[in-house]
């Protein structure tokens, strides 16, 4: 039977042959750490890509302003929608 020492608390927690069989501390560190690293890697391409959008959406007006006929509006139209899709999937793939 396990005796438990004031010392060692987190055996308590786990069990003895769970405490002792654990990886040294650093190697518990990193790999607690990766799942932090995706996190702001997603976050940061998330960032990337509002601010591309944002972009985008800014320079569709002065895009319009410049347009003389209903076909050169529809082609803008499309180049935008064709864009946001193709940020949209690039950004959703790097996330993933």
């Amino acid at each position: 039977m396990y005796s438990y020492r004031s010392h060692d608390w987190l055996s308590a927690l786990s069990g003895p042959e769970t405490w002792r069989s654990n990886a040294p501390a650093a190697d518990v560190m990193q790999v607690a750490i990766e799942p932090w690293k995706a996190v702001l890697k997603c976050q940061a391409e998330w960032v990337g890509y509002v601010s591309r959008r944002a972009q985008s959406d800014f320079e569709l007006s002065s895009r319009f302003r410049g347009c003389r006929t209903p076909a050169e509006v529809a082609q803008v139209q499309s180049e935008y929608w064709q864009t946001a899709i193709d940020q949209t999937r690039d950004s959703t793939a790097r996330m993933m």
